[in-house]
């Protein structure tokens, strides 16, 4: 089991959030024909679990600047 806890205030929200986010998937490839869910379409992830916004930050800055010196 995860660290994280799962609550579920109201039910079948979960389910309800999966279904929209299966019709953003196929509303976006429609359009652009691509899958927003496939990481290998990035260059980039970052794990934004358990992290500040400026940690965040931190990490994509340190990203931003292996590309511009050509890393």
């Amino acid at each position: 089991m995860s660290a994280r806890k799962k609550i579920c205030r109201y039910p079948g929200s979960a389910q309800a959030n999966q279904e929209r986010m299966l019709q953003l998937k196929k509303r976006l490839f429609d359009l652009y024909h691509v899958d927003f869910t496939d990481t290998s379409n990035y260059t980039k992830t970052i794990d934004t679990t358990d992290k500040n916004f400026d940690q965040v930050l931190e990490e994509f800055e340190k990203f931003i600047q292996t590309l511009k010196n050509g890393k």
